[in-house]
């Protein structure tokens, strides 16, 4: 799950900063703990009685923000009032703003942290790692054959992977089959061509802005790809289903073996 990633990055990350700092601890003997929990860390570096209370908080603060980024849509928008919500997502193709966002979140958390604002930096953390981790469930970059993360995403704003983006006119997926107990649709993207689902709101759902619809401004034509979830309208349209990876249950993930 998200929070799965999202907290054991966290604890990668700060395990790896004292394994560089501490000469006493090797590499690999925090970060390769089988068990690799706050508490566990800390006892590590410093002794048996170190509370991890604090350091446990401030990852669920980072949790916490990218779960409300997932759940509330509407937060999406509020680092500059755009209305694009696709984006923070890569949803709808926004592979383009998807980057720009990340950058976005980057420079505001690094200023954040410059001015000791941890409780402002751990909301931007979790929010840059929720869309950072959407790139891959919410794309086909993973059935293009790659296996490594793409260092450029978050960093590069002429990054090279985004040369690679389907065009508007290209058809990207094919219908999946009607779901079935064994039937995940894995082979319903057509395309060597990077792309991601599309994603469409009910009104009745989701209405913040006085209407429903998808939130980019891009209406899904014939030939592209849905996210596909049950909430998603767009996965009816041809191509019919969808390609999100983000849970194991294949009735709202119809891609979650990739």
């Amino acid at each position: 799950t998200h929070k799965d990633i999202i907290r054991r990055a966290c604890l990668n990350v700060v395990a790896r900063f004292y394994e560089e700092t501490t000469p006493s601890l090797a590499p690999g003997s925090i970060s390769g703990l089988v068990q690799l929990t706050p508490a566990t860390l800390l006892r590590a570096v410093f002794g048996p009685d170190a509370s991890s209370s604090k350091f446990e908080r401030a990852v669920e603060e980072i949790e916490i923000a990218a779960a409300r980024m997932d759940l509330f849509y509407e937060v999406n928008a509020t680092l500059d009032g755009s209305a694009n919500i696709a984006r923070a997502h890569f949803d709808d193709e926004q592979f383009g703003l998807g980057q720009s966002y990340l950058l976005q979140l980057r420079r505001q958390m690094f200023a954040a942290v410059q001015k000791e604002a941890a409780a402002a930096a751990r909301d931007l953390a979790g929010r840059f790692m929720l869309t950072l981790q959407d790139f891959y469930s919410h794309s086909n970059y993973v059935e293009l054959g790659e296996t490594d993360v793409l260092e450029e995403l978050g960093k590069s704003a002429g990054a090279r992977f985004l040369s690679t983006v389907a065009g508007p006119n290209v058809v990207t997926c094919a219908d999946c089959s009607e779901p079935t107990v064994n039937d995940s649709c894995v082979n319903n993207v057509v395309t060597r061509r990077l792309t991601s689902g599309y994603f469409f709101y009910p009104t009745d759902v989701v209405d913040f802005s006085g209407r429903g619809g998808p939130f980019s401004g891009r209406v899904k034509t014939t030939g592209k790809c849905s996210y596909g979830d049950k909430v998603d309208q767009s996965r009816e349209l041809r191509a019919k289903g969808g390609i999100n990876k983000s849970t194991r249950n294949f009735r709202k993930s119809r891609s979650e073996e990739r």
